[in-house]
Order: structure tokens, then C-alpha cells, then sequence
């Protein structure tokens, strides 16, 4: 969900693609990467939520992070991983 600045929502996206989101994370383009932990894959959106990618990535990603590199971090709770 995209809120505005006094709390009011602007739109919201991924309904038929994430079941259990855990983490959220904006990339260095501004595209929206979701950890969706029920079909353990990873979902990238751009900025205005339109599908850009849907990758399974295996075990159950729940934590997203960007490095000061712009590599994508993903923590790994079923194989306790990063």
C-alpha cells in the first residue's frame, strides 16, 4: 500500500501475487522488491507497482537490503543464510 504524507492511501499492488509478504526494499532505481515467504520468491515491482519480475529464489526470504554497492541482500530464514 502507497500512502501520502498525512496517512491517506494512494494505491496499493501484488493482491493475487503476495500471499505473506515479509520484507519490502527500494532499490537504487526506485523499483520495489517484495520477500514473499509462502511462495519463497522474491517480486519486483517498479514505482508506480506494475510486475517487473517474479523469481522463486528457494527457502524463505524474509529480509531485504540494498548495500552501498546496490547489491541486493536477501536473508535466507529457511536455510539461515544471507
Amino acid at each position: 500500500m502507497v500512502f501520502d504524507a498525512d496517512g491517506n492511501e494512494l494505491h496499493s499492488f501484488g493482491a493475487g501475487l503476495l500471499q505473506w509478504p515479509r520484507d519490502v526494499a527500494v532499490g537504487p532505481g526506485g523499483d520495489i522488491y517484495v520477500a514473499e515467504w509462502y511462495s519463497a520468491s522474491l517480486v519486483v515491482f517498479d514505482a508506480g507497482g506494475s510486475l517487473l519480475t517474479f523469481l522463486e529464489v528457494g527457502g524463505r526470504p524474509t529480509g531485504l537490503a540494498f548495500d552501498h554497492l546496490g547489491r541486493l541482500l536477501i536473508a535466507d530464514r529457511e536455510n539461515h543464510l544471507v
